[in-house]
């Protein structure tokens, strides 16, 4: 279960569901492009949209990841890591290796929506 919260509206949506999609906006300069999806990805596509060039949906790719293979610290009662903290980064990245994850959820600040760093493209649906 993934709890989701939409900023613009205020309302909280609740995904039962293990496999879910999720985009990631990509620009000529974007980390990690042509990697095949390594890199952070959101659910909430007008997240995305905003790391491409030109806010094209062509920049725009979209996948699906099974939620079971996710590190998630908000199952094990633990705040998000930040994904604005090169040390939450790493710690997290690490831990979610450790235990045989394909990646990590994370924050990326109030009043914006969790993101998800893929690091094994095993994840994609």
């Amino acid at each position: 279960m993934l709890l989701i919260k939409n900023v613009k509206n205020k309302y909280k949506i609740q995904i039962n569901a293990a496999v879910i999609k999720v985009y990631r906006g990509e620009s000529s300069s974007s980390e990690n492009k042509g990697k095949g999806g390594i890199g952070y990805w959101s659910i909430d596509l007008e997240f995305a949209i905003q790391f491409t060039q030109t806010g094209q949906m062509k920049e725009v790719m979209t996948r699906k990841i099974d939620l079971n293979h996710i590190y998630d610290t908000s199952k094990e009662g633990k705040d998000l890591p930040s994904a604005n903290s090169e040390k939450d980064f790493d710690l997290s990245i690490d831990t979610a290796k450790e235990k045989g994850f394909y990646g990590v959820r994370f924050s990326e600040g109030k009043n914006q929506p969790d993101s998800f760093y893929i690091f094994d493209k095993k994840i994609f649906k």
